[in-house]
């Protein structure tokens, strides 16, 4: 049974009484929640996946980097600088740029290319990190695996794979 303060009444074009109750009002609004969080999760999830992670971040070993450079088009460069530690090159800062790369929703890949019988081969994500702003350190984390690919005299590849994670430098480094 409905009372007045339970139920909403108007005529439609007929002249006839259309109602409907307040529980009715609210089960709709209910049915309606889970699309309109669906809609701002998936607006905040593309919202970060289009934002620039461009910048420097750390590397395998203290002094080591790896450059992104993400362009307006969507494509990938970058470089890893390095110190080498082969016997003939040990101590020398190595730049190993980016054979091909890519950034598609979030996952990041990428092969540099091969100095001195060296190369890298990565597979990861890109995610949040710590830092509040892209001022500190570790705004956004590189999380994945690295493929360290060495030749040997004989130009046999050995491949030696790691779970590894690279902070973001501050921005204005």
């Amino acid at each position: 049974m409905r009372d007045a303060s339970d139920s909403i009444i108007s005529a439609n074009a007929g002249g006839k009484p259309v109602g409907y109750t307040c529980s009715d009002t609210l089960m709709r609004i209910l049915a309606l929640l889970p699309v309109v969080l669906l809609t701002t999760v998936l607006s905040v999830a593309q919202s970060f996946h289009s934002q620039d992670v461009s910048g420097l971040y750390s590397f395998v070993k203290s002094g080591d980097t790896v450059q992104i450079n993400v362009e307006p088009d969507g494509s990938v460069s970058g470089y890893v600088s390095r110190v080498a530690d082969g016997e003939s090159d040990r101590g020398q800062l190595i730049d190993m740029m980016f054979a091909k790369a890519s950034l598609r929703d979030g996952g990041l890949e990428f092969t540099t290319k091969k100095v001195h019988g060296t190369w890298f081969q990565f597979k990861g994500r890109v995610e949040r990190g710590r830092g509040k702003t892209k001022d500190e350190e570790g705004y956004f984390v590189i999380r994945g695996t690295l493929t360290s690919v060495r030749e040997d005299v004989n130009g046999h590849p050995t491949p030696l794979s790691s779970e590894v994670e690279f902070k973001s430098f501050p921005s204005g480094m």
